[in-house]
């Protein structure tokens, strides 16, 4: 049951430790630059939901810090912290989504929304099959940084 939805490399034939890297090093830069734009949304526009924001990106910032000592010091445990909070994140990045599209939203940005949850849910099988391909004590080939 574990062998499904698994993968044995990630996008371009990059190893599963370079795409699971490069996963963390992605959601590091992008929840930090969100923070930074959900603080100057409060700051300048006194955007209540700007706290929102703040906390989600906090919370992304600590998983994706986790992700990535997982991946470099091989610890599962960690990466699947990031997996499960991922998991539902993209449940409510759909739902949200889905919510506004009702409420007014163009077709266009649920679109890119449906397109966004494709690429988080990818991402997240990537990072499962390393972690997969840690516990089978196949290690990750390519283990230099």
């Amino acid at each position: 049951m574990s062998e499904k939805c698994m993968v044995t490399q990630c996008c371009c034939g990059c190893t599963l430790r370079t795409g699971a890297l490069a996963t963390a090093i992605f959601c590091l830069v992008s929840a930090l630059i969100n923070a930074i734009f959900s603080v100057v949304a409060l700051v300048r526009d006194k955007e209540q939901t700007s706290w929102f924001s703040i906390i989600v990106n906090i919370v992304v910032l600590i998983i994706a810090i986790l992700l990535f000592v997982g991946v470099t010091k091989e610890k599962p445990n960690f990466i699947r912290i990031w997996i499960y909070v991922e998991i539902v994140l993209v449940i409510l990045t759909l739902i949200s989504s889905i919510v506004l599209f009702f409420k007014g939203w163009h077709l266009g940005s649920l679109i890119v929304a449906l397109i966004i949850v494709a690429v988080m849910i990818y991402l997240i099988i990537v990072v499962r099959s390393f972690v997969l391909q840690l516990e089978s004590g196949g290690g990750a080939p390519g283990n230099t940084v």
